[in-house]
């Protein structure tokens, strides 16, 4: 029976204790999340590490790090943020994010999230 791949998750540039929420939840998934790295990972070793799925921190300098390294994979991003705006949930969007998601996480979200990265139905915003 081949092995079904489970979907890899990046957390890029989210501070500790937000990244600690998200893994939370994503922990009720049958996902492999990779621990929350630095913003200067580029492009290529996000491939090399198979990512499917990367949420960012909403930070601009992060945020558009993350959109840059994952423009060429055509990797979704999701911009995480540790309070709900309207502004930065435009922002992101205009600036080619798949989703924005804040804390308190809501689990229909995240399972939204998940699955439509699991099946390609992700499109970004903006080019």
């Amino acid at each position: 029976m081949p092995q079904i791949d489970r979907l890899q998750i990046l957390l890029y540039g989210l501070e500790p204790a937000l990244a600690a929420e998200l893994v939370e939840f994503l922990n009720n998934h049958d996902v492999m999340v990779m621990p929350d790295v630095d913003t200067g990972m580029c492009s290529d070793q996000i491939a090399r590490r198979g990512v499917k799925l990367v949420f960012c921190d909403s930070t601009s300098e992060c945020r558009a790090s993350a959109l840059a390294a994952s423009r060429l994979q055509r990797l979704p991003v999701v911009v995480t943020s540790r309070l709900p705006e309207v502004t930065d949930w435009l922002d992101a969007l205009e600036a080619g994010a798949a989703d924005y998601c804040a804390a308190p996480f809501d689990s229909r979200q995240i399972n939204w999230i998940i699955d439509s990265s699991m099946h390609g139905a992700y499109v970004t915003a903006a080019a």
